[in-house]
């Protein structure tokens, strides 16, 4: 008979107290993906969960408008937001986005699955997200570089040199 699993809430702390190396941001950015899947999918022992949660979160999440998470202090739910972003027919998230959230759930599920605590992951294996860039980016060739950095610099704030690096940086 298989072990039984841990509440998804207790699995959490369990899982973040294994990331002793890294950033408080890193450890923050897991707590809000951690909220977010229990908004959705609720607080239930880790095997309990199946494809179909997993389904259900991704399909929420990539309804996000593409302003979700940018104000810290937002309290609306992820039910909440969707509803918002359908109303205002708001550009969405990124797949990008959305795909960062199954890996961080895919990690725990990964360090559980390991210790017979799930089944399965069931956040890998499978799963589609749309990573096409929003932005399509134009690629400066040399000639153009040399041109914009050879211009006379104007400004006595900064020297020309300083400038040329500028737009050296700012083309990569």
């Amino acid at each position: 008979e298989a072990k039984p699993s841990p509440l998804f809430s207790k699995a959490t702390e369990t899982f973040l107290e294994t990331k002793t190396n890294v950033k408080q941001s890193v450890i923050d950015s897991y707590r809000a993906t951690f909220k977010r899947f229990l908004e959705v999918c609720e607080d239930k022992p880790l095997r309990e969960y199946t494809g179909e949660d997993a389904g259900l979160f991704k399909s929420l999440m990539e309804q996000l408008p593409e302003t979700y998470g940018k104000q810290k202090n937002d309290t609306r739910t992820v039910k909440e937001f969707v509803d918002y972003a359908n109303k205002k027919k708001r550009p969405r998230v990124s797949g990008k986005s959305v795909k960062n959230h199954f890996t961080k759930l895919a990690g725990m599920w990964k360090y559980f699955l390991l210790r017979d605590l799930v089944d399965k992951n069931v956040f890998t294996g499978g799963w589609q997200f749309d990573t096409k860039a929003k932005t399509k980016r134009v690629r400066w060739n040399d000639e153009d570089l040399k041109r914009i950095a050879g211009q006379p610099w104007q400004f006595g704030t900064i020297s020309h040199k300083t400038a040329s690096m500028i737009v050296g940086i700012a083309s990569y």
